[in-house]
């Protein structure tokens, strides 16, 4: 199937964690975190994609204060930290 084409057999999910993971890395790293959610062709939203959401604006809600408006450093990124 090509790439960005709508597969509803697809089920390889990121886990919230992981999501809350890269939402971190990219605050500290200057950059954007966007998930690519679409609504599937009859426009609704995969019930996978809703939970979450919940999940992540439930983190943000708790721990939001800790990145947002955070820049990265002088000291780049490194694999142990």
């Amino acid at each position: 199937m090509a790439p960005g084409v709508y597969n509803s057999e697809d089920q390889k999910f990121k886990s919230t964690q992981q999501l809350v993971h890269y939402v971190a890395k990219a605050a500290g790293n200057n950059a954007n975190f966007l998930l690519n959610i679409g609504p599937k062709p009859d426009g609704t939203i995969q019930s996978e994609f809703r939970t979450r959401l919940q999940e992540i604006g439930l983190w943000m809600a708790k721990n939001g204060d800790s990145i947002h408006g955070t820049r990265g450093g002088s000291i780049t990124p490194r694999p142990w930290a």
